[in-house]
């Protein structure tokens, strides 16, 4: 009898002990799917914030280009006369034609050719040697500052 007793007593034991690790579960994948909620909610909020950053760079980017355009009609207005403001080829990064280009390489002894309004191989190598020489980055393309210096040619 106190043996059965004892079993029992060790079988009720045991099976509340399994009760109650079920319960410690059962809370432990509730409080993970709650994580997993809020984590979830971040992400949408971060989501938005980066979207709202993406705007706000394109806002600033749109103004930084007008910025542009205004610094390239401050410099030097004389030679700047008629310049606008439009895409190219990848040589020539600010709107000016190839012709003033050209003629400015000319003026400054750096290009022997004709002025035929386009940039070849003897444009390229003249707009090289005319940013070495003057300290600009020697890239062959025309920017802000290449350009500045070389409008004191025309």
């Amino acid at each position: 009898m106190k043996k059965s007793l004892l079993i029992g007593v060790l079988a009720l034991s045991l099976a509340g002990c399994a009760t109650t690790t079920k319960q410690n579960h059962q809370a432990t994948i509730t409080q993970l799917q709650m994580r997993v909620s809020q984590l979830e909610q971040e992400v949408v909020l971060k989501n938005d914030e980066i979207d709202g950053l993406k705007y706000d760079v394109g806002r600033l980017n749109a103004k930084l280009e007008q910025k542009k355009t205004a610094v390239i009609a401050q410099t030097t207005p004389e030679a700047l006369n008629g310049v606008r403001r439009i895409e190219s080829d990848g040589i020539i990064r600010i709107s000016v034609n190839p012709d003033q280009v050209q003629t400015a390489l000319k003026n400054a002894g750096y290009y022997k050719g004709a002025i035929d309004n386009k940039i070849g191989a003897q444009t390229q190598e003249a707009i090289k040697k005319f940013q070495k020489d003057n300290g600009l980055l020697a890239d062959g393309i025309i920017g802000l500052k290449t350009w500045a210096k070389m409008a004191e040619f025309l």
